[in-house]
């Protein structure tokens, strides 16, 4: 895992894994557990963004092999 954050409005974990390329997200008791995005190139920080009324499902922002260092 390298990238974490957090829904409080829906009780919901977000990760990144570089090792197997994808983001994963789970309830916070570890239930529910599923794949979200798949096939990513390194991803890394990721950020939840929630505009009410605008649209209905969370917008994730992940940053990925932007430097060349990593």
């Amino acid at each position: 895992m390298d990238g974490l954050t957090l829904d409080v409005d829906d009780d919901l974990l977000y990760w990144t894994d570089v090792t197997n390329q994808n983001i994963q997200s789970a309830d916070l008791d570890g239930g529910n557990r599923r794949t979200i995005l798949k096939g990513l190139d390194k991803p890394r920080a990721i950020v939840l963004y929630k505009a009410r009324r605008l649209v209905n499902s969370p917008i994730l922002l992940v940053w990925h092999n932007i430097c060349p260092y990593t």
